[in-house]
């Protein structure tokens, strides 16, 4: 589809691009999209716009985060500003590879992001690890110490997590093409792993 998710505020829904060259702007009240916004931050990401740049969001406070796919860098949007900024600061041990399509950085975000109020996680779709942004410094830090038994993703084994949501203190990760449901800890950084699956 040419766009990825949507993200609701109180008089406006935010329509994030998949392959779109521009953001939505929908005002509630009339029903119609009153602008788009494509000033990009940096020329890679609208380049990267054709190609899955960004397959999830998260939010804090008045900022949407744009979680990559494709696109090199995190992009956050001010609600009441429209203004964009771009964070890149990935951690060193992150498998940033070049995509061969697009010719740019990927596997270094998940297909969703969610927010804990202080930093933006990410789930990891090839990339290997998860990454914690904290929109205040810039500073990203990456967390890898994946469960006994999880077939840990990278560019050979794809997608194996989809979701991630913060809840009861952890940050929880849906399977996608796993069996496990991956729990981290945000303080310690360690992960459990939940299979025990009904039969379905």
């Amino acid at each position: 589809s040419f766009f990825a998710v949507v993200v609701a505020t109180p008089s406006i829904l935010w329509i994030i691009p998949q392959i779109a060259p521009a953001i939505l702007v929908f005002d509630i009240s009339t029903k119609t999209i009153i602008r788009t916004l494509d000033a990009w931050p940096t020329a890679a990401v609208k380049a990267a716009m054709s190609d899955y740049a960004f397959t999830g969001v998260a939010r804090i406070a008045n900022v949407i985060f744009l979680v990559p796919h494709v696109a090199a860098v995190v992009v956050g949007i001010d609600v009441n500003t429209e203004k964009m900024q771009s964070y890149d600061q990935w951690p060193q041990e992150l498998n940033i590879d070049t995509d061969a399509g697009a010719g740019l950085k990927s596997g270094t975000a998940a297909p969703t992001g969610a927010a804990n109020g202080w930093e933006v996680w990410m789930a990891p779709a090839f990339a290997n690890r998860v990454v914690a942004l904290n929109p205040m410094t810039g500073n990203m830090r990456g967390f890898s110490q994946w469960p006994e038994g999880f077939a840990s993703p990278s560019i050979t084994n794809r997608y194996p997590l989809g979701g991630i949501v913060f809840a009861d203190g952890g940050i929880w990760m849906a399977p996608r093409m796993s069996r496990m449901v991956v729990r981290l800890d945000p303080a310690t950084g360690v992960m459990r792993g939940f299979s025990n699956f009904p039969a379905i």
